[in-house]
């Protein structure tokens, strides 16, 4: 064999070792695509939540629907970005409401101090999950 044939079996395998372990470290495609489809969903969330805080301080009280609270404009994050349906939105009593999603993984809480009365999407587990959110409380 010559020292030719050596070095590119040498190199492919090099490639492939790389290949590999890139995809233990960072997960796979799908894995990534997940992630950032939750990340976003929960950026989604926290973007409803401060809608329905300015309408709560507007017209002192919870809408009746999300559609109250944009003016009956459909904003792309009121819907889930991967199934195109409505987030959940259900008001629980006065102050109190539920904003629902299916996430596609479990993800921990993050470490970063949330506003009282309003839950950290951050943390959730994989499928469909609801979050009860307080309005009108301090921070």
């Amino acid at each position: 064999m010559s020292l030719e044939r050596i070095l590119a079996i040498a190199a492919s395998a090099v490639v492939v070792v790389a290949v590999v372990a890139g995809l233990i470290v960072l997960g796979s495609p799908q894995e990534e695509r997940s992630r950032l489809l939750d990340a976003r969903r929960v950026a989604d969330l926290q973007q409803i939540v401060a809608a329905i805080e300015d309408h709560h301080a507007r017209e002192q009280g919870l809408p009746a629907a999300l559609d109250g609270v944009v003016s009956g404009r459909d904003l792309p994050w009121l819907r889930d970005p991967s199934t195109g349906e409505r987030y959940e939105y259900r008001v629980v009593d006065e102050r109190r409401y539920e904003l629902c999603a299916a996430f596609d993984r479990d993800a921990e809480p993050a470490p970063v101090p949330r506003r009282h009365g309003h839950p950290d999407f951050s943390g959730h587990a994989a499928g469909r999950h609801c979050f009860e959110v307080i309005v009108g409380r301090d921070p």
